[in-house]
């Protein structure tokens, strides 16, 4: 409980290791790319719709367990609703329409054009390779990331889905007022 006049929920899974799974880690980045445009179906059945002010799905690449995180901001009287819509959300992820081939294309261009920019300024190179270097314990992840980006289709996604996302097990956590509390009768 905090004195906020929101609703936020966090859903945390385990992801993909990059040295155990690191097909499914550059399928993490492309997935949750799509998810975060404007136009994907994720925002416009949560945000669009009115259901949240705000909602993303987010892979942090780490060695050994890559965290997973799925946040909705919402209000006390649509959170009931907010959150079966989430995780209806999270069943449709695999449905054949749920993104498309053009929405993924997208998502590696762009994501190959982020990993070019940062490479124009110093500081945020040095940065990168050290957080690279520090992550995998070599460089090979960073220098071969984007033609390994490229590679990813929709099956690459879906395995990745099914297997970190879709019926796994989770943490849900909700930071709401006290009176939210009350209302929702948490």
């Amino acid at each position: 409980e905090q004195p906020v006049n929101i609703v936020a929920m966090q859903i945390a899974l385990h992801g993909p290791s990059v040295s155990k799974d690191t097909k499914s880690t550059y399928a993490a980045d492309v997935f949750s790319y799509v998810l975060s445009q404007k136009n994907s179906a994720f925002q416009k059945n949560l945000v669009e719709s009115g259901l949240c002010q705000q909602a993303s799905l987010g892979y942090g690449t780490l060695d050994h367990t890559g965290p997973i995180g799925i946040y909705a901001f919402t209000t006390a009287d649509k959170y009931q609703e907010a959150k079966a819509a989430v995780f209806a959300e999270i069943a449709k992820f695999t449905d054949p329409d749920y993104i498309s081939a053009d929405q993924i294309e997208y998502a590696k261009t762009q994501l190959e054009i982020e990993q070019l920019y940062a490479q124009e300024s110093p500081s945020a190179f040095v940065h990168m390779v050290g957080f690279w270097w520090a992550v995998t314990g070599s460089l090979d992840y960073y220098l071969t990331y984007v033609d390994k980006l490229k590679a990813i289709n929709r099956k690459d996604i879906d395995e990745y889905v099914s297997k970190y996302i879709q019926e796994q097990p989770y943490v849900m956590g909700i930071m709401l007022s006290p009176e939210a509390r009350k209302q929702l009768s948490l």
